[in-house]
């Protein structure tokens, strides 16, 4: 049989508790709306547009269907809440990795904890997933070694990865 709208707390429930066996993946409950966030007018319009056409992601061709959003400011600007109003106006469950638990050490290497993270994200979709403070382990200026064989997953992840999944991003350095 099929399953009704009825199930989906319980789906979502079973989500959740997955995600956070992880250790770095945390479902974050509630949400905000975009007329809570102050300013950012550019950023409101953006996202109820390309909202619009997220909730068509079936049926547009991949181009069109947005992938994300990066969102750069110093600490305390409202990166968060935004965040936030992003996954209460998809109306989509919200997903945080913790980029500093990735790079802990306490889940094997971060370039595993990092790839398991994402693919097991595209198993939860839809969903809006927030990589918060991603420059503590996704940039560009070191492009050998561990992070930079990061970013490179990183950036093919985000061409190939399931179209149910908007992410996120927030960052505090703005000269990644």
């Amino acid at each position: 049989g099929t399953l009704g709208p009825e199930a989906l707390p319980a789906i979502l429930e079973e989500k959740r508790l997955l995600v956070n066996r992880t250790g770095v993946i945390e479902f974050i409950a509630g949400g905000t709306h975009l007329g809570e966030v102050g300013g950012l007018e550019g950023l409101k319009s953006w996202l109820v547009e390309r909202g619009k056409l997220f909730q068509l992601r079936e049926s547009l061709t991949t181009e069109l269907v947005p992938k994300g959003v990066l969102i750069m400011g110093i600490p305390g600007c409202g990166k968060s809440l935004c965040v936030k109003a992003i996954s209460s106006h998809f109306h989509l469950p919200l997903y945080r990795v913790d980029m500093i638990e990735i790079f802990s050490g306490r889940h094997g290497k971060p370039e595993g904890a990092f790839v398991a993270a994402c693919r097991m994200m595209e198993d939860m979709a839809p969903a809006v997933l927030w990589f918060d403070e991603i420059e503590m382990g996704i940039t560009s200026t070191e492009s050998s070694g561990e992070q930079g064989r990061i970013f490179a997953f990183f950036l093919t992840w985000m061409q190939e990865k399931a179209r149910g999944l908007f992410v996120a991003a927030t960052a505090n350095r703005i000269d990644l």
